[in-house]
């Protein structure tokens, strides 16, 4: 077998694997609420009117994010049906794009053995997985981002016109995707980290090699034509999305103030290292080793001097602005991922001590995690969601009740005492606001709630406010994305001066009442 073609199998190898990690049980658990059901809603309401350009949550237009997220689960739910399965099945699809682009990757700049690395490394990434199971534009980011990466550095690696013509021609259509998936920044960025590797090792020029006029107007019409088509039609689209959606955002001075709550500097940083652990260690250890040898002079080092590059600006990129989240620095795990194998399959790394580091390391966390388990892991799980989860963070900063359920609830469930530990409830309800738990057998039928537009079971009741509470909304922790819709439907919309546009602010409405009692605790209908 050809080198090219163990590539392309080491590529499908670790995609095979992230879909076996991903796919089983899909659509078991129910909606997080707002943070998978308002983008499931965007969707449906595309779906059910026809109108796939001009997205709506609940009526109201939405702009926040580009469409083609939102046209993949339409594409899903016509076909598949309206589910959670069908919701997710784009995210976990970009996971298994990503991981087979770094595995792809890596077999074509080392060897195949490499590229299954990388992937692993990719695919065993705790936040990286975590978001391949969630509604959310994150994981196609990441794929598109990478095919984009990848078909620029094999454009100067590749042997032959016409082969580098397609890998060029293949990144320059997918960074442009990018842009059409979550944010124009996805072409930007990427195409400076490479401009810039290819400048320092003298390979910038020409830039027909890298950038062919072909691939150039495809990734032109794929980031622009969507946000071109918005800005004629709406009025005030370019204020809201680029200036204060963006810049203002990025200084922390937004017109229509975002209402998730941005990670410190250095939690950003500890979140984004913990969330690729162990690889961030060797990851950094490749590229202190590639600043140390000056690699950047090596024109065939280009390739890793552009992942790092990636990797380290965007990180750093991320502390300067004002505004950031927990997932903000995934993009950058493929890099990550390769830097990691490519320091673990270096001749100078066969040694015994990084095999012995990290093997103390995972010994070292089964402990701790350990005796978590054992005690009362209520406070770390608490500081984990707090600063991974954003609507976690929202209700710790507001002084709100966790959303978490109690750990004497897990703790004390049916199995517990099989187990050792916390186990998972044994039974869940038809819906997330079915007071009974009706089992495996869900004897009150799911789809009834998308029939009827209801979600709850036949003859359960909604639950009573508090009457007594006071403060802002508060949907459960776990929902279907029609109470995200119905959360939705009382957003206030304010007139801009700048754009005489009419835009959702997102804030809260403050006549409504969160429950009595906490999810999870005794006799609260919500289930999670």
């Amino acid at each position: 077998m050809t080198r090219a073609g163990a590539s392309w199998v080491a590529a499908a190898l670790a995609a095979i694997l992230v879909l076996l990690l991903l796919l089983p049980g899909l659509g078991r658990a129910p909606f997080d609420d707002p943070g998978e059901g308002q983008h499931a809603e965007i969707a449906r309401e595309a779906w059910a009117s026809g109108h796939y350009l001009d997205l709506r949550l609940n009526g109201v237009r939405y702009f926040d994010k580009p469409p083609l997220l939102y046209w993949l689960i339409a594409l899903d739910f016509r076909v598949w049906g309206i589910s959670e399965w069908a919701a997710r099945l784009p995210s976990v699809l970009g996971a298994a794009l990503a991981v087979g682009a770094t595995a792809l990757l890596g077999a074509r700049l080392v060897d195949p053995r490499t590229g299954v690395l990388a992937g692993t490394a990719l695919a065993s990434s705790a936040l990286f997985l975590v978001f391949g199971r969630y509604v959310r534009p994150e994981t196609l980011f990441v794929a598109s981002i990478q095919v984009g990466l990848t078909g620029l550095l094999l454009a100067r690696c590749e042997e032959g016109g016409e082969r580098r013509h397609l890998w060029a021609v293949l990144g320059c259509a997918s960074l442009g995707a990018a842009a059409l998936v979550k944010d124009p920044l996805g072409l930007l960025a990427p195409l400076g980290a490479v401009a810039v590797a290819l400048a320092l090792g003298g390979q910038l020029r020409p830039f027909r090699l890298w950038l062919p006029p072909v691939g150039v107007a495809l990734m032109l019409v794929l980031s622009l034509g969507w946000y071109a088509w918005a800005a004629i039609t709406q009025r005030g689209f370019l204020w809201y999305t680029v200036v204060d959606n963006h810049l203002l955002n990025a200084m922390g001075r937004r017109r229509f103030p975002d209402e998730d709550v941005p990670l410190a500097a250095i939690e950003f940083l500890a979140v984004s290292a913990l969330g690729a652990f162990p690889w961030v260690l060797a990851a950094t250890g490749a590229v202190v080793s590639l600043v140390r040898r000056r690699a950047w002079r090596d024109p065939e080092e280009a390739p890793w001097i552009a992942l790092a590059i990636w990797l380290v600006g965007l990180w750093a990129l991320c502390c300067l602005s004002a505004f950031r989240l927990p997932h903000y620095g995934l993009p950058a795990y493929p890099a990550l991922a390769l830097l990691a194998a490519r320091w673990w399959s270096d001749d100078g790394s066969r040694t015994r001590w990084p095999a012995a580091l990290h093997a103390v390391l995972f010994a070292l966390l089964a402990v701790t995690l350990g005796l978590i388990a054992a005690g009362n892991g209520a406070a770390f799980l608490d500081t984990v969601f707090s600063a991974t989860d954003v609507y976690t963070r929202k209700e710790a900063t507001s002084a709100q009740a966790s959303p978490l359920p109690p750990w004497s609830a897990s703790a004390s469930a049916p199995g517990a005492a099989h187990g050792g530990g916390p186990a998972r409830l044994s039974r869940r309800p038809c819906s997330p606001l079915c007071p009974q738990r009706c089992g495996p057998s869900r004897s009150c039928l799911r789809d009834a709630r998308w029939r009827a537009w209801l979600p709850r079971c036949a003859g359960s009741p909604r639950p009573r406010p508090c009457s007594s509470t006071k403060g802002p909304s508060r949907t459960p922790a776990r929902s279907n994305f029609i109470w995200a819709a119905a959360r939705s439907s009382s957003m206030q919309e304010e007139a801009s001066s700048e754009s005489g546009r009419r835009f959702p602010t997102r804030r809260p409405p403050s006549g409504r009442r969160r429950p009595c009692a906490r999810p999870g605790s005794p006799g609260h209908p919500y289930y999670w």
